[in-house]
């Protein structure tokens, strides 16, 4: 058994074409469908008997993503840190949208397994009671469909 709960490292998932240039050495990147990558991060979190510090999901295109800075926000075991979503009195108005996460193994596991049931992505994290919190803006930078197809030329 394992003296340390967490083995210091974080996982990238890339659900989308997010090119990155130099990343800390404590990052796994994966790729892949999330259903797929969170059965296969926890085989390795069982097998290793330890839990990765976090899971950055991208499934969006950005400029730049600060790692330091997102990989600083506390982590709990019902808390997924996300761009945007909207909370209203309204259920159907309720979104909340997957372009750029981060949480723990526990709600990575839980999202990972949303496939099984009819529930919007804000209806799975309201009946497993998984508190919703914005990524500042400042800590990524999103491309705009200009700079991602080169249109300036064509503009």
């Amino acid at each position: 058994m394992n003296e340390s709960y967490f083995n210091g490292k974080y996982n990238l998932i890339l659900c989308a074409d997010f090119k990155y240039d130099k990343l800390p050495k404590n990052i796994v990147v994966r790729s892949g469908r999330l259903e797929d990558v969170a059965l296969t991060i926890r085989e390795e979190e069982i097998e290793n008997d330890e839990v990765f510090c976090g899971n950055l999901i991208v499934n969006s295109d950005y400029g730049e993503i600060d790692f330091d800075k997102i990989f600083s926000l506390p982590l709990d075991d019902n808390s997924l840190y996300t761009n945007n979503f909207k909370n209203s009195g309204h259920t159907p108005s309720c979104v909340l949208e997957d372009k750029l996460w981060y949480c723990g193994s526990f709600v990575l596991w839980i999202f990972g397994n949303g496939y099984r049931t009819d529930n919007t992505l804000y209806g799975l994290s309201r009946v497993h009671r998984i508190g919703l919190k914005k990524i500042n803006s400042d800590y990524y930078k999103e491309i705009s469909a200009v700079e991602k197809f080169d249109l300036k030329e064509v503009l």
